[in-house]
């Protein structure tokens, strides 16, 4: 099992057979293993048949839909990782986890409401935790409460500097509210970190154009059509 979850599925592979044979009441812990490591090598091919047994023999189980949801957040099938997730949460309605992914996968979709609804039902629970705390922000920042949404990020910065998600919300909330410097100023610490992060540096392009720094936004502008590009040579790779 330790193979499989590190993903070295080419010698954790050898031993499924056996296993799944002689389970001895850990089949959910073989098949959670097992999936999480053929998922994280990219061989969707082996794991989701053991993924639809699990589901099968455990159907009270939450963590199989979770894996579902997994799946179809990994290919951009949203609505349906989303109603994945709602399954899971409908078994698990204590787990926080489970409706916080749910919460972060909502932002992206733009259902600001719900998703703002799961990060306050985590902050009942965890009512510092900065990831939380931020995706709240960005609902709040949505749905029109600007001023609430950047007291909230600014009281996460205030006691974690560093926390760089909070400096990309922070962006996104200058950015709206048309303090273009001051977005920059975040975005350039953030894109530094993660200079990978696509919708981060399409983000940062925008800012720099509106500071008429047209040759710095350009190379921004340039790097993000060719991740774009490479991205969309994925797909039917995987």
């Amino acid at each position: 099992l330790a193979l499989a979850q590190a993903g070295r599925m080419s010698k954790a592979s050898e031993h499924l057979n056996e296993l799944l044979k002689d389970q001895r009441g850990d089949g959910a812990d073989i098949s959670e293993a097992y999936v999480e490591g053929y998922f994280a090598t990219f061989r969707f091919d082996l794991g989701l048949p053991l993924l639809n047994a699990w589901q099968a023999d455990f159907p009270d189980d939450p963590q199989p839909h979770v894996y579902y949801g997994l799946f179809y957040e990994h290919f951009d099938n949203w609505p349906e990782a989303a109603e994945c997730y709602r399954r899971a949460h409908a078994l698990a309605p204590g787990r926080l986890d489970i409706v916080l992914r749910l919460g972060n996968l909502l932002v992206r979709m733009h259902e600001y409401q719900e998703a703002a609804d799961c990060f306050e039902r985590c902050l009942a629970s965890r009512p510092d935790d900065p990831d939380i705390r931020c995706g709240w922000a960005k609902c709040l920042s949505a749905l029109g409460k600007t001023e609430t949404a950047r007291s909230v990020i600014a009281r996460v910065l205030e006691s974690r500097p560093d926390y760089e998600d909070g400096w990309l919300a922070m962006a996104q909330i200058e950015w709206g509210d048309g303090h273009n410097e001051e977005a920059q100023r975040y975005l350039q610490r953030y894109c530094g970190k993660h200079p990978t992060d696509i919708e981060a540096r399409y983000l940062y392009a925008q800012v720099l154009q509106s500071l008429h720094r047209s040759e710095d936004a350009a190379a921004e502008f340039e790097f993000v059509a060719e991740a774009r590009e490479q991205m969309t040579r994925i797909r039917p790779l995987l």
